[in-house]
């Protein structure tokens, strides 16, 4: 039965994993359980190698944590890190931004190369300190 990209079967008699709708357990956790005798419990989850979520053989299964597994997922999905130029509006330097920002970037009217840069370009038109000149009245 699908649930999904994955395949429910019928528990097994004694399965002492997760059921779902009573009697069916997910393929994969289940061919884990009888090779190693153990059950997948957070942070950790079965990956397949081949990426095919239906082949449940044991020697396509990888028990990974969680983080890392979303980690190198991520890594394949969006490809080696491009970056393009920008220029700073304050100061001119050319700096590198990731690609994947660009667009978020541009469409600002300030972009700067350092936070310094960025706190110098705000007193320059007033917005920092809430938008409030510098005391300079000495008491």
């Amino acid at each position: 039965m699908k649930n999904g990209p994955y395949e429910l079967v019928l528990a097994p008699d004694g399965y002492p994993g997760r059921l779902y709708r009573g009697k069916y357990v997910y393929e994969h956790h289940l061919v884990w359980w009888k090779n190693t005798g153990n059950l997948v419990i957070e942070p950790m989850l079965i990956h397949h190698k081949n990426h095919q979520r239906r082949d449940n053989r044991f020697e396509n299964l990888e028990l990974q944590d969680r983080g890392m597994y979303s980690t190198r997922h991520n890594k394949e999905r969006l490809g080696p890190i491009q970056y393009v130029e920008m220029e700073c509006s304050w100061c001119g330097k050319i700096f590198l931004i990731e690609k994947r920002n660009e667009i978020s970037r541009k469409k600002a009217s300030n972009n700067h190369c350092s936070r310094s840069c960025s706190v110098n370009h705000q007193w320059k038109l007033g917005l920092a300190n809430g938008g409030r000149k510098k005391c300079s009245t000495v008491v």
